[in-house]
């Protein structure tokens, strides 16, 4: 057991009156083929930028990136509701961070002053299919030579001493890329058995060259071996959160942080808060289809993940979640498109979808979603609503800077002539064409929004 100095650890987790909450499962491979798209498209217009001269994101390119996200992040959805998971989890949590670590490791995005630009590279890219590029990325962190998984670890002091304590980080991702490719696709494993396959692999590989180097904030004392232990694991579960799971090779169950057991423990119970990560909360592991792809392997025999009739599409558009639904991507992608109406009642919402088209979420994607979890056949209410949205989000483009939009039809042409506000704020150019001030902008933008119609991103 190991004690740290303890007069600066923070004050253990209040768990009286709390439950045993069960783990929950993220499917990631539906996320991530959506999510690298609509990083792209964020980077495209601009919305991406850094803080002054360092590495960290604006809190407006944060929010920018959570608001697109598939699924949401990376996280057991109890963490979300406690303020003092925060510190642990980090403004930018795991896929924002990761994502961009991973494009710019790419050479897909770049930084140009405070702002983030596609390359050449990542502008070519978008033209392959979605997994071409996912493999790509995976394939550049494997080798990337500048980055550490290491370097989030709050409590772990001396990574970036000159005497460099931490062996580099590509040739130990290659072996666990190797232990990856040994897993049996489809079939769930438990982390502790992970790092026991990783132990055979690692063997004669040490994690750690200079332990002397490296010190924890509370001044814990761990010798050799214990460091290698602690170090071997914890790169272990960066590796598999902040890369595998967000690049969609492998699904993952999380437990809650405050049920979560650190790399550290000792005692009093404050020493669980001070060494506990926001990748603790991992638990087991599955090798997805994507992944198969991503590592090269060739599928033996057919897996088959069904995944659940988790929901059921009332014709009034209400979504009803069935009492069994254990997957917290389900519930994070149906707050993102629908108003909740109470624990299992949503119900869609429509300038939510359109605020989110914006950012690369299409109808198309929500009704294919949808097919696929609902129970039984859509409602054909549903599919009007979802095509008419469609139809609407396609009805005007941007033609040129001078401020010319083209509407796809006469009749919508109209439509917008007729309104009492819109008609104040643009001219009518005949045809299908109309021009708007830039002063009139915004205003026009909400007007249109109020209409069920999407204006054009410029």
């Amino acid at each position: 057991m190991i004690t740290p100095d303890i007069s600066k650890i923070p004050a253990p987790f209040d768990h009286s009156g709390s439950k045993h909450i069960e783990p929950v499962e993220h499917l990631t491979e539906e996320a991530a083929t959506n999510d690298i798209l609509s990083m792209f498209n964020l980077a495209a217009s601009g919305q991406l930028r850094f803080q002054g001269n360092s590495k960290s994101l604006t809190s407006s390119s944060i929010k920018a990136i959570n608001g697109i996200l598939f699924h949401g992040d990376l996280n057991h959805p109890s963490d979300l509701s406690r303020p003092e998971m925060m510190d642990i989890l980090g403004q930018a949590g795991l896929r924002p961070y990761s994502w961009m670590k991973l494009l710019l490791a790419a050479g897909f995005f770049r930084r140009l002053g405070p702002e983030c630009q596609l390359t050449k590279a990542g502008i070519s890219i978008r033209n392959l299919p979605v997994r071409e590029t996912i493999r790509k990325v995976w394939e550049s962190w494997l080798i990337a030579p500048s980055n550490h998984e290491m370097t989030r670890i709050h409590w772990l002091e001396g990574i970036r001493s000159k005497k460099r304590p931490l062996h580099a980080a590509s040739p130990v991702r290659n072996i666990l890329n190797d232990c990856l490719r040994s897993c049996q696709p489809g079939q769930w494993i438990p982390f502790n058995t992970w790092c026991n396959l990783v132990d055979i692999r690692t063997q004669n590989v040490s994690f750690v060259r200079y332990s002397k180097g490296l010190k924890t904030i509370g001044r814990a004392k761990l010798n050799d071996q214990q460091w290698e232990t602690v170090i071997r694991r914890l790169f272990s579960k960066v590796f598999l959160l902040e890369t595998a799971a967000v690049l969609g090779l492998i699904d993952v169950t999380l437990k809650p942080l405050d049920q979560s057991e650190p790399e550290i423990t000792g005692t009093p119970s404050q020493v669980t808060r001070l060494y506990l990560t926001r990748y603790d909360g991992l638990t087991a592991i599955r090798l997805t289809l994507l992944g198969v792809f991503c590592l090269g392997m060739k599928l033996m025999k057919s897996i088959h993940t069904p995944e659940p009739e988790s929901i059921t599409v009332l014709p009034n558009l209400e979504i009803v979640r069935l009492s069994y639904l254990t997957v917290t991507s389900d519930l994070f992608f149906l707050d993102r498109f629908c108003e909740r109406q109470s624990d299992r009642v949503w119900r869609i919402d429509r300038m939510k979808i359109l605020r989110l088209m914006s950012s690369g979420l299409t109808p198309d994607t929500i009704l294919s979603y949808l097919t696929r979890r609902h129970n039984g056949i859509l409602p054909e209410t549903l599919i009007t609503h979802l095509n008419d949205l469609k139809e609407r989000s396609e009805g005007i483009s941007f033609v040129d800077t001078a401020g010319i939009y083209e509407c796809a039809t006469p009749q919508l042409a109209r439509l917008i002539l007729s309104d009492p506000v819109l008609k104040k704020t643009c001219s009518f150019l005949g045809d299908k064409r109309i021009i708007i001030p830039e002063r009139a902008k915004q205003r026009f933008r909400k007007q249109l929004a109020k209409l069920g119609i999407r204006f054009p991103e410029s």
